[in-house]
């Protein structure tokens, strides 16, 4: 680790998760509204807003708790929300 960097804690890949359907939605809904608090984040295809497509929303009800929701994944597998 670099000089100075900060130490951050491990992160807990069980406290993400990735949302494929409305029903899965649910309860992040839910976590957002208990809490008052939701941090929200774009994943897209370029830092262009104007050529941007939109491939999923980051969703986080508290730190290191958080789900991402695929909305724009080409892959034929139907992993996306819509």
């Amino acid at each position: 680790m670099p000089e100075g960097a900060p130490d951050f804690p491990p992160i807990d890949h069980d406290a993400y998760e990735i949302v494929r359907d409305p029903a899965a939605l649910q309860p992040w809904i839910d976590a957002a509204h208990a809490t008052g608090l939701l941090a929200l984040d774009t994943e897209t295809t370029s830092l262009n807003e104007m050529t941007a497509e939109l491939v999923g929303v980051s969703l986080a009800v508290a730190p290191g708790r958080a789900c991402y929701i695929p909305v724009g994944h080409v892959d034929g597998g139907g992993d996306d929300l819509f």
